[in-house]
């Protein structure tokens, strides 16, 4: 059961980072200089929390890393369906359901034994600096972010996130807190092997 919330969190931290700085954000989501030096030496970054400030369940996460790429082509990876599928991968399946002028929606299910969660949500464009992410169905009670690109002047690009999900079933904010703290960093060291790949290639 742990194995499955753990797969869950995977895929949410994937979709999912703020559409604002709430409660705590402010101090949880500035690099400091030793963060700073360690994204530059390749360590990934991430910090999770559950913010006071908060009504309901949900947990709060901020990560960042570099990447040896542009942010054309992060962004390409980032947004293809079917290479979501090597950054999570417990991922079953992601189909674009709606689009329009800067936005779409995607529905993504991910499978971890005997279960699967589906996550709806909506994702509207900045290309190629930032997508924001809303919640549009699914399993998801919370579920709202953004995804940041920040070139450097190194010639890599920072990509960062600041998110906010949780399931509408009840999980135990310690198993979500462990979870998210452990497949986060995961899924952002796929996606700078996925873009750095592409450069490579």
């Amino acid at each position: 059961m742990r194995r499955y919330f753990q797969n869950v969190c995977a895929a949410l931290a994937i979709l999912s980072a703020p559409l604002g700085a709430w409660g705590e954000a402010e101090t949880k989501t500035k690099l400091t200089a030793e963060v700073i030096a360690a994204l530059e030496a390749g360590d990934v970054h991430a910090e999770v929390w559950r913010d006071s400030s908060r009504v309901d369940d949900a947990m709060d996460v901020f990560s960042a890393v570099d990447i040896a790429a542009t942010p054309e082509v992060i962004w390409a990876v980032m947004t293809d369906c079917e290479r979501s599928q090597e950054i999570v991968k417990k991922m079953v399946s992601c189909k674009v359901t709606e689009t329009g002028e800067g936005w779409d929606i995607r529905a993504q299910k991910v499978r971890s034994g005997m279960f699967t969660t589906k996550s709806v949500f909506r994702s509207d464009y900045e290309f190629p600096r930032a997508i924001r992410i809303s919640k549009a169905g699914g399993d998801m009670e919370v579920q709202e972010g953004v995804w940041r690109l920040e070139p450097l002047s190194s010639g890599k690009t920072r990509v960062s996130y600041r998110a906010a999900s949780c399931p509408k079933f009840p999980v135990p904010a310690g198993m979500l807190k462990r979870a998210m703290a452990k497949d986060v960093p995961e899924i952002l060291r796929r996606l700078r092997a996925e873009a750095e790949a592409d450069v490579a290639n």
